[in-house]
């Protein structure tokens, strides 16, 4: 597939009708693979992977102005020797993670920044299919790779591997934090989890929440004491009513103003996308529907975050509708997605005890592999996908003017 790919980019600047056949072809024939799961869902991370790697050659590596926020953001820290000496500045961030993380990173292996962030942005692609497939074996007993293979075809989850922001950040460490195995592991875990995104700190309290509400243990209930003392620190250090509370306002608002049936005016310019660019949303909706049958037929704790997760999705689509400048998607869609991920196994395990449940789940898979390949998450300009023009990629400037860019600011 990367061979392919590298050729159409050589030939047309752009990958082609190759691409996308043979791109849809290997994540087929994955799941149909007679290997064991883990190595199927290292194969898929792969194929995914390969395919963002194959821009590099084309395109700078950044590809989102978050991303070059943080990347100048972490190049003054490092000339500067301290974060707080920096000009850039960003409210919604009074604890600049990311740029920590680059400006370690760079000082660690000698990379620019600028590759720092590629090198987190392609070790998010890797860890969080893997985490997803560890819980799943954790919480459900499932020796199940779908999950995480369908997870790594929804275009909301992996575009962020372009475009490394701090809720992957987030999302990332608070995963890990439910891994480890002890208390001292946690905390730090929990703390950077916290300290890196508000928004994602208030889903994890209240994922947290629930999960223990479901099992009622003992370390649970732990990671929860801890989780709250952490995150009532930082809205006291940030101040809940001035940083938070406006964007809480904001999100009721929309809701409500979508329910009455009002127009909301986005501050964005309009853009002109396919009748069919819904199709490329579909592993979404197969995300979703593992997550309907878990609560309809599910037991215990996967039963209850199957319903919260389901709720967050639907709440944050219900508010990218009314009220797009708040991006929900990003704060709730992105972690429901992964949560609904992780109980997706349980999902085929109820179809597979029903008749025909074993070919559902098979075109359940198929129809996610078909999404991700119209989507064209990593195809800018192909004609034979969703965005053909880049839409899926915003951004995507050439190292030339990159580099103008750089001497400009």
């Amino acid at each position: 597939m990367y061979i392919v790919a590298e050729a159409e980019i050589l030939l047309f600047r752009h990958t082609g009708l190759g691409y996308v056949v043979v791109l849809a072809l290997t994540l087929i024939m994955t799941p149909l693979a007679r290997e064991r799961p883990m190595k199927k869902a290292a194969v898929a991370t792969a194929i995914v992977w390969a395919s963002l790697v194959q821009l590099y050659t084309l395109y700078v590596p950044s590809f989102g102005n978050d991303t070059w926020r943080d990347i100048i953001w972490a190049v003054q820290a490092l000339q500067a020797g301290h974060v707080t000496e920096t000009t850039v500045r960003h409210s919604a961030y009074p604890f600049p993670m990311i740029p920590l993380e680059y400006a370690l990173l760079s000082l660690m292996s000698e990379l620019d920044p600028v590759w720092a962030s590629v090198v987190m942005g392609l070790l998010y692609l890797v860890q969080l299919p893997l985490l997803v497939f560890l819980l799943s074996r954790r919480f459900g007993l499932f020796d199940d790779f779908r999950g995480a293979f369908v997870l790594l075809l929804v275009p909301l989850v992996v575009i962020w591997s372009a475009w490394y922001i701090p809720q992957v950040y987030s999302l990332s460490a608070f995963l890990t934090a439910f891994l480890a195995g002890s208390l001292p592991l946690q905390v730090p875990l929990l703390a950077a989890g916290v300290f890196g995104h508000g928004g994602v700190a208030t889903w994890m309290v209240l994922t947290t929440a629930a999960l223990w509400i479901s099992r009622r243990g003992r370390e649970t209930a732990a990671m929860l004491l801890n989780l709250i003392i952490i995150f009532a620190a930082y809205v006291i250090y940030t101040s809940l009513f001035y940083a938070l509370s406006g964007a809480y306002r904001s999100v009721v608002e929309a809701v409500l103003t979508f329910l009455r049936g009002e127009k909301v005016l986005a501050a964005t310019a309009p853009v002109s996308v396919p009748h069919t660019s819904s199709l490329g949303n579909l592993a979404l909706s197969v995300l979703a529907v593992s997550g309907l049958l878990v609560f309809l037929h599910g037991r215990g704790s996967a039963r209850n975050l199957a319903f919260l997760s389901g709720t967050f999705l639907i709440i944050a689509y219900i508010g990218a509708s009314a009220f797009p400048v708040a991006d929900l998607p990003r704060y709730l869609g992105l972690p429901s997605a992964v949560m609904l991920a992780v109980f997706a196994p349980y999902a085929f395990e109820l179809l597979r005890m029903r008749r025909y449940g074993a070919l559902y789940s098979l075109l359940l898979v198929a129809v996610a592999v078909f999404s991700f390949a119209y989507s064209g998450v990593f195809a800018p300009k192909n004609p034979y996908t969703n965005n053909p023009y880049g839409l899926s990629l915003s951004g995507l400037i050439s190292y030339g003017d990159a580099q103008q860019i750089r001497t400009i600011s």
